[in-house]
């Protein structure tokens, strides 16, 4: 579990400064579900929107919002699979084709990167076996 900070500001800064008197300032951020948010004086564990106000000495006092979401971690996955493909016959893999002729290598062995907007890409590996029907 870890434990993440809003730092702004120290209050007094914000309670003297006649640059940030009367303003209201928003923020947007995230944590992993199951950490904690330190909202000024807040220990946040839920997602919501929050909002506190710091009073200013002479009036004109601040507003500090915040929004938080959570967002749970992914697993990156990755897949193996093995199958065949009879000499001279195409193979359409992911995106790609692999075409087999008599100087094809078998196993053929690719690999491919399924990008995922989280972050969490993930692998698929083929094992090819070309059959040559003449030989096997």
């Amino acid at each position: 579990m870890k434990l993440k900070q809003l730092v702004i500001l120290t209050l007094a800064t914000l309670c003297c400064s006649a640059t940030f008197a009367g303003k209201t300032v928003s923020y947007k951020d995230s944590i992993q579900s199951g950490d904690k948010y330190l909202f000024i004086d807040q220990l946040l564990t839920e997602e919501g929107n929050y909002q506190r106000t710091i009073p200013a000495v002479g009036g004109g006092d601040s507003t500090i919002n915040l929004t938080l979401k959570f967002f749970t971690p992914c697993t990156n996955v990755h897949v193996a699979y093995t199958d065949s493909v009879i000499l001279g016959d195409s193979y359409l893999f992911v995106d790609t084709i692999i075409a087999t002729n008599e100087e094809t290598v078998s196993p053929v062995v690719v690999t491919r990167t399924l990008p995922n907007a989280g972050g969490c890409d993930s692998t698929i590996t083929l094992t090819l076996n070309v059959m040559n029907p003449c030989q096997d």
